[in-house]
């Protein structure tokens, strides 16, 4: 029936509840397998996904031997895939009440359509730093994502922690593309749908939750990864970078009316110059790509 496809990297407390989540919303009699791909994880993944297989038998493990992203761990998961339906989401990410029920409820009501876009929570955090960004991020969202005002459509920035296909999709556009080994994976994947034609329908009742677990250092090296990956999209796609399709000053509107603005307009502005410190990078490693 479905195939399930969680990429995970060092993150084994987080996989396990990711996990449990999912299989806490499979509907009776519903063929499901979740399979896992370990891009190379170094804290023990390996033996939390042992322990979770003694209890759950329809999981599949596949461990990369070198880290390669994202991109090439989502591949693995499709080809190893035994069904033509595929959920992906995160291992930082716990899906909410009939997740599954509602998704398969889409491609049951949308037999003509391919791909799909789940609604995504940005959980709340005591850490400052976290609760910060994670409100810089939904002003983001709220700005990035359009959506069309007759049918439930999202045509750009789509969300890659939480969304839903047919394998048709992969057979008619290709897989995700592993040169965007740091981030944007999904971005151009979206973009070269866009491109196509092809509809991405957005379906908020298929909702998982996101979770920010970010220290300051883990903070920094995810903004420059960031850059990096946007670089290599804006060289390949000739495009302006997706942040820059918000005008900064509606961003900025937005942060000043938060109460906590005295917070996120610093981590604002740190997180575009790291973003931009990522590019740079990016461009003296790779100039010719």
């Amino acid at each position: 029936m479905i195939s399930v496809v969680i990429p995970t990297r060092n993150r084994k407390d987080m996989l396990k509840e990711c996990v449990f989540s999912v299989f806490e919303q499979i509907p009776a009699g519903i063929d499901c397998e979740i399979i896992i791909v370990d891009d190379e994880s170094v804290d023990g993944t390996s033996e939390i996904v042992s322990s979770m297989r003694s209890s759950f038998s329809n999981i599949k493990y596949i461990r990369q031997q070198r880290h390669k992203g994202c991109a090439s761990a989502r591949n693995l998961g499709i080809r190893r895939s035994s069904f033509e339906l595929i959920a992906f989401v995160d291992d930082d990410c716990v899906v909410e009440e009939k997740w599954m029920l509602n998704m398969l409820k889409a491609f049951q009501d949308y037999p003509e359509e391919l791909a799909f876009q789940g609604g995504t929570i940005n959980i709340k955090s005591p850490n400052w730093l976290q609760r910060a960004y994670k409100r810089l991020v939904d002003i983001y969202g709220q700005k990035l994502i359009r959506h069309d005002c007759n049918v439930d459509r999202v045509y750009t920035d789509v969300l890659g922690n939480n969304f839903f296909t047919r394998k048709e999709l992969f057979r008619k556009y290709g897989l995700f593309d592993p040169f965007y080994d740091f981030a944007a994976e999904d971005m151009d994947f979206w973009s070269r749908l866009k491109e196509k034609g092809q509809n991405i329908l957005y379906i908020p009742q298929v909702t998982a939750r996101h979770r920010y677990k970010a220290s300051l250092p883990g903070f920094c090296r995810q903004q420059i990864n960031y850059g990096r990956g946007l670089w290599r999209f804006h060289e390949r796609w000739g495009k302006k970078m997706p942040l820059k399709q918000c005008k900064r000053r509606h961003i900025l509107i937005e942060i000043l009316k938060e109460k906590e603005s005295f917070i996120i307009l610093p981590i604002h502005l740190a997180a575009g110059a790291l973003i931009r410190l990522g590019c740079f990078i990016e461009r003296i490693l790779n100039p010719i790509i």
